[in-house]
């Protein structure tokens, strides 16, 4: 608030809040470290991976890799000493690093013994999981509304306050449109997908008119990671004040016996991408 106490007469202010707060930082302005905002400003281009984050995965899962195991509890009693728990078994290592989310964690998905210091807790404290959800909604035919295959942005100018959606148009060249909800106005659909369609739907008539639904059909795919108990957000933001514990978060435990890593833990500019959540990964890697 006091960042842009000067501003506040300014009619653009309330839509640059929603894009950068809700739409981008997945959390509302109002929530935010200004510093953490800040140092996470991405300059240049934004690529999109070709076939998706999931093939982009898979093509890096080149290791034993075991699904539908769930860890329950850590031991974490120093170097050699580390074991997870799971439905299938105890699996024993000299470290571990731990990838998932600040949700999850903060709900204790995962049980750590002995319990994490409190470094750790108030790391998580201060850096709780925003969401953005995602809607994609499929052309009916040909129209394609006037926009450019895989280059047109939608978005309007908001009130203080009221929620929005932004757009992209036929992403790559497909024949779907997709909507960004963020922050509160996200969590308030996230245990409604209908909701949310409905909201896209509209947001998108109101800025190019009746034609939209003509254009567009069923069938749309609403992302929910909102409820998914393996996320329960979409990224880690920082609460005023807490911009450096992403640093403290990914300090090693035990003498590197446990680490956590990911996007909420990146200090360099790239929290809350896929390129953080990576680097941090690889870090943690060669740290131990």
């Amino acid at each position: 608030a006091a960042a842009v106490a000067g501003m506040r007469g300014d009619p653009w202010l309330p839509t640059i809040e929603t894009w950068e707060g809700a739409i981008i930082a997945a959390a509302d302005a109002t929530a935010l470290s200004v510093r953490d905002w800040h140092r996470n400003q991405l300059d240049g281009a934004n690529l999109v991976v070709s076939g998706g984050l999931g093939a982009f995965v898979a093509r890096r899962l080149t290791g034993p890799v075991e699904l539908s195991t769930p860890a329950l509890r850590i031991h974490w009693n120093g170097p050699g000493a580390v074991q997870v728990e799971t439905p299938r078994g105890t699996l024993a290592c000299a470290a571990c690093i731990v990838t998932v989310s600040t949700g999850v964690l903060a709900a204790s998905s995962i049980r750590f013994d002995p319990a994490l210091p409190g470094t750790v807790q108030e790391a998580l404290a201060g850096l709780p999981m925003g969401l953005l959800t995602k809607v994609a909604l499929p052309a009916a035919g040909p129209d394609r509304l006037g926009l450019a295959d895989g280059s047109s942005v939608v978005r309007r100018v908001c009130a203080s306050g009221e929620p929005a959606m932004v757009f992209g148009a036929w992403p790559c060249g497909s024949a779907h449109i997709v909507g960004f909800v963020g922050g509160r106005a996200a969590w308030d659909v996230a245990h409604d997908p209908g909701a949310a369609e409905a909201f896209a739907r509209s947001e998108l008539c109101r800025m190019l008119g009746a034609r939209v639904d003509r254009s567009l059909g069923a069938g749309a795919v609403v992302t929910r990671w909102g409820t998914d108990p393996f996320t329960l957000g979409a990224y880690a933001y920082a609460r005023a004040g807490c911009a450096d514990l992403r640093g403290r978060l990914a300090e090693p435990l035990a003498g590197g016996a446990l680490m956590f890593a990911g996007e909420a833990c990146r200090m360099d500019g790239l929290a809350g991408t896929v390129a953080g959540a990576w680097l941090s990964g690889r870090d943690a890697a060669y740290a131990i």
